[in-house]
């Protein structure tokens, strides 16, 4: 029977009302606090539940320091003779505390909640035997619980001169049959519990009820705050497990020795399309019927990114047994829908965009069906298939960038950052913290908080170190041990930083004898070229200089929002008949110059002359990039130039550029065949 008066430890609330009070208006209505554990007892009867409660609050009064103390404990108490009347209650607690069948029944059906029995102790069951002496001294007494309960009453008996017998019952159907047995034999006095004693008195027999002590119920309240301790803090793990799981894009699902789900994060439930609470203690066989799915589960390796087709999408798989002191508890799989994958792929390319690190060209990107080109174009695609160090060497404007952008393109490290800068670009200070690195307060003006270094940001990719010849001599031993390493230091720091780093070197000038001149150290040179690519220069594959007129021209005519413009057959062999000391780049600029000047439908024989010869070409071949590899003498339309003129020759070339291209640097140097790097080194050469 369910005995409704005071239910509750506070406020007087009826236990149907409790059983409609969400956790929330339970929390507000009891005023637990954010450490508060619940317990709730569960009282066969109202004097239990007054002593149980009496002696709880003693146990809160005591101050130790065990580890559970450092919670805050509340009791709320349910009157209730067995588990059936409380079957339909969410007991939203840490720890149920419960006497003898209901205990049992509790801890039979509940799989996450800890249940404390209150025992009865030989001292209790002691206690009642010496009473029913007492008032029936002519009375066979019989002892009647569980087996827990009613273990060792022989032995009690003998010790004590009472005779007494145990009977004992598993579940409460047997009660009223054993008390029936009991009435035919003659037995006079019942020891037992609330429904025994009832059942004994309507039968005509004495009876006493089977009380905990308080020595009983103090132990079960330890217990029951030891557990509940374990119980919250596996909670708080569990819970914290959980957020940290559903807070990943990845989905995560854990299977147990029976291949059955006991983890299932928000991200599977999202790309399996299946609930969390329909898969959970589920066969994944039951749960995802694949047989492609079943035979990637069926050995217990680990497997990594592999590709199934599951649920409808397309997954990037791997998985991963589980195993405590060498016995498999499991398996863990992650997975990842592939359009996912590829979304995050396309941020990462747009954010490299966005800060320069991406190599925007491919082989596909080279123009040419010449011997030359062809056979460099076959040499870099090798080059590609490993991540040894490799050295481009041409003169400027032979398009060692878009080589080195095209390795990097082709090679595994496709998905990775390329990492492009010029060595002569930057003085030597400035280039050092440039490529290493540095930490806040390295030096005045460094960046609050420091700045990753361009071979950090170039990790797992490519870095381009164009004009490497440049690189001033304290820098290249610094580079040196990078190369050895595959660590940097950051300016103003002793820590080292591992990095993952393929390099690729630039040089216009001839390293070798720069090496020999002792400008160049010889162990860096022969750590980084191990791989070497040379790249033809114009002249050598002047075949490819109609192609390329044609594809420029119809470029910088659209670039400019101009109609296609042709060229003339005549016009693609008089550019073929020129030289081209700039190679490619002076040809870019040409094909742009012709576009910007001849705003017609054809470019003839004529206009090419112009642009090359004319007042307006200011002798766009008649102006080597590098002086110091091409003699003015070697370029057709130069006059053989005196050495003690030659600056000043060069001085009025580049001021009449910069005239008429209006100071713009960039279309100067393009008009000139140069970079615009050279063409700034030049200007500070000549004191432009």
């Amino acid at each position: 029977m369910l005995h409704s008066e005071q239910p509750m430890k506070h406020n007087d609330d009826s236990f149907e009302e409790y059983t409609r009070m969400s956790k929330h208006e339970r929390d507000h209505r009891e005023g637990s606090s954010e450490l508060a554990v619940r317990l709730i007892l569960i009282a066969p009867f109202k004097s239990f539940a007054d002593r149980f409660e009496a002696t709880f609050h003693e146990h809160n009064a005591r101050h130790v320091s065990a580890p559970y103390e450092i919670y805050k404990y509340d009791l709320n108490t349910l009157i209730a003779e067995g588990a059936e009347e409380i079957k339909s209650i969410d007991l939203d607690c840490d720890v149920v505390i419960a006497r003898g069948f209901t205990a049992a029944d509790l801890a039979s059906r509940n799989t996450y909640i800890p249940v404390v029995e209150v025992a009865v102790e030989a001292t209790d069951i002691l206690d009642r035997m010496v009473e029913a002496r007492r008032l029936f001294p002519d009375s066979k007494i019989a002892v009647v619980g569980s087996s827990n309960m009613v273990m060792g009453i022989e032995r009690i008996s003998t010790l004590s001169g009472i005779e007494a017998r145990a009977f004992t019952c598993e579940d409460r159907e047997e009660i009223e049959k054993i008390v029936h047995n009991l009435a035919r034999s003659n037995y006079g006095v019942v020891i037992g519990g609330v429904r025994t004693i009832d059942y004994a008195r309507n039968m005509g027999m004495e009876a006493l009820l089977l009380e905990s002590s308080r020595e009983a119920m103090w132990h079960a309240i330890t217990q029951a705050k030891k557990y509940a301790y374990i119980n919250r803090k596996e909670r708080e793990r569990r819970h914290s497990l959980s957020t940290v799981l559903n807070q990943t894009n990845e989905g995560i699902i854990f299977l147990n020795r029976e291949h059955k789900i006991d983890v299932f994060n928000m991200a599977a439930s999202r790309i399996l399309g299946i609930q969390s609470n329909r898969a959970l203690g589920k066969r994944i066989d039951q749960i995802l019927p694949s047989p492609q799915f079943t035979g990637f589960l069926s050995n217990s390796k680990v497997q990594k990114d592999e590709i199934i087709e599951l649920s409808k999408a397309r997954l990037a798989i791997s998985k991963s047994p589980v195993y405590i002191l060498g016995d498999r508890i499991g398996t863990v799989i992650t997975f990842q829908d592939e359009t996912h994958i590829q979304h995050l792929e396309s941020r990462v390319r747009v954010h490299q965009h966005a800060h320069g690190h991406v190599a925007r060209h491919t082989f596909d990107d080279i123009l040419g069906t010449s011997q030359p080109i062809r056979s460099a174009v076959r040499m870099a695609k090798q080059y590609s298939q490993v991540d040894s160090n490799v050295i481009i060497t041409g003169q400027t404007g032979t398009g060692k960038e878009i080589f080195a952008q095209s390795i990097h393109n082709h090679s595994s490290r496709r998905d990775g950052p390329f990492v492009a800068v010029n060595c002569a670009a930057l003085p030597e200070s400035l280039l050092e913290s440039e490529l290493f690195g540095y930490v806040e307060g390295a030096f005045t003006g460094a960046a609050k908080g420091g700045k990753a270094g361009l071979f950090e940001l170039a990790h797992r990719g490519t870095i381009f170190l164009d004009e490497i010849s440049e690189m001033p001599p304290l820098l290249q031993g610094h580079l040196l041990r990078v190369v050895q390493e595959k660590e940097i230091r950051r300016l103003g720091h002793d820590r080292v930083i591992p990095i993952d780093v393929r390099i690729i070197a630039a040089a216009n000038r001839d390293l070798a004898s720069l090496v020999k001149a002792g400008q160049f150290r010889s162990d860096l040179y022969y750590r980084l070229h191990i791989l070497h690519l040379h790249l033809p220069t114009l002249d050598e594959r002047k075949d490819d200089i109609p192609l390329m007129v044609e594809h420029w021209v119809r470029w910088y005519s659209r670039e400019f929002g101009f109609y296609d413009v042709r060229v003339t057959e005549e016009a693609r062999h008089a550019l073929a008949a020129y030289s081209w000391p700039g190679n490619l780049r002076q040809l870019m600029g040409v094909c742009e110059q012709l576009v910007v000047l001849h705003q017609k439908d054809t470019i003839d024989a004529e206009s090419v002359h112009a642009v090359m010869g004319g007042d307006h070409g200011a002798g766009m071949n008649k102006i080597a990039p590098d002086p110091e590899s091409i003699a003015p003498s070697d370029i057709r339309g130069f006059k053989p130039v005196l050495p003690q003129d030659k600056e000043h020759f060069e001085r009025e070339k580049i001021l009449s550029v910069l005239q008429l291209c209006a100071n713009n640097r960039t279309l100067a140097a393009r008009m000139l065949g140069v970079s615009r790097t050279t063409l700034w080194r030049h200007m500070q050469k000549l004191e432009i």
